[in-house]
């Protein structure tokens, strides 16, 4: 399911994705509950168990103190972000989130990545 890093081994400047993505359910958590991340190293979407959003710039907060999910500096990278997850979401079995899906974008790596 995931992809080789024997390439990023070979050159620490070979770029095996472009967003990551996790999921945190927690000690006891079942499926569909807790949170879910999806980061492209400057940015970084976080989706809650409860539906809660949280955008954070990397390169001008990098301990997360302002979320700028509602500033619309950043509403292409909120879009951007949101459809990755929601399609790496999708392709992992998880629940639908609370967001719209575009059916254009894939995610950029693979689930279990």
């Amino acid at each position: 399911m995931g992809r080789s890093l024997i390439p990023t081994f070979k050159d620490p400047n070979t770029t095996v994705r472009q967003t990551v993505f996790s999921e945190c359910v927690g000690v006891g958590g079942k499926p569909g509950q807790g949170h879910r991340m999806a980061s492209d190293g400057r940015y970084k979407l976080i989706l809650t168990g409860t539906d809660e959003l949280y955008l954070f710039d990397h390169s001008k907060d990098p301990a997360e103190l302002t979320n700028v999910i509602n500033n619309p500096e950043y509403a292409k990278v909120r879009k951007r972000l949101e459809s990755e997850l929601a399609q790496w979401m999708k392709l992992i079995g998880d629940r639908s989130p609370p967001f719209p899906v575009s059916p254009s974008q894939q995610p950029s790596g693979n689930a279990g990545e």
